[in-house]
């Protein structure tokens, strides 16, 4: 035999190709970004709107709104007098309790009696509560 066999790849076919997954990476990344985005407000706006519907079951059946969004998940004292209306829990996360916004930070619930809703239920959005109020996601 004349000649020896080479296996492995060059120097410049490593090169391309990390050039090639560069140039993929850089069109790629910023509408993969923005897909999570949308994920995680279309998530928290699902969230919003299934607490909505289970605080108002839970007005329906009580006939008071909760004082927290942890009376939707924990049955009152046997001596309360909601303990016998009480026909929870009214909404459940998959590690108990009660949901997160899609950035893993907790809802916003205050009764606001006389105010044009019965309360306000939001999500402060991706920055959390230092983040700008415009960010806010409303379930009004």
């Amino acid at each position: 035999m004349t000649g020896t066999l080479r296996r492995g790849f060059a120097m410049m076919d490593v090169l391309v190709a990390m050039a090639i997954l560069g140039l993929l990476l850089a069109i790629a990344g910023p509408s993969m970004l923005s897909y999570l985005k949308r994920g995680n407000k279309l998530k928290t706006e699902q969230h919003l709107n299934l607490l909505k519907q289970s605080i108002n079951q839970y007005y329906a059946d009580t006939s008071s709104f909760p004082h927290s969004l942890d009376d939707l998940v924990d049955k009152p004292d046997a001596d309360s007098p909601l303990a016998r209306r009480w026909q929870g829990p009214y909404v459940e996360a998959k590690g108990g309790g009660v949901p997160e916004d899609g950035w893993g930070h907790d809802f916003v619930y205050e009764r606001t009696p006389g105010a044009v809703h019965p309360y306000e239920l939001y999500s402060y959005g991706s920055e959390g509560e230092d983040g700008p109020e415009e960010d806010r996601i409303s379930a009004w």
